[in-house]
């Protein structure tokens, strides 16, 4: 079955650019997205919610998701007890 006949093509929310250009040892680098380094930026904060939709609803449908973050969360408790001093 054709890839578009199984699953649903979602829109990806567009991304402002804005002219913004760093000057680093006389090479100029452009910077469209500075704007999202603003992490306080109302409109950061859009577009982040506009992508999280999108994201957790596309990960929230998969059946197996629960019990893969059960598994992480549970090596991740192992790994955080493991005294890293030991090794060097």
């Amino acid at each position: 079955m054709p890839l578009s006949k199984t699953r649903k093509i979602h829109s990806i929310p567009s991304a402002q650019k804005v002219d913004s250009v760093d000057n680093y040892f006389g090479v100029k680098v452009s910077d469209p997205y500075r704007w999202m380094e603003n992490d306080t930026a109302k409109a950061t904060a859009e577009w982040v919610k506009s992508e999280n939709e999108i994201t957790f609803g596309f990960l929230n449908k998969i059946p197996y998701r629960d019990a893969i973050k059960k598994r992480l969360e549970a090596t991740l408790y192992v790994v955080s007890k493991i005294n890293m001093s030991q090794f060097t």
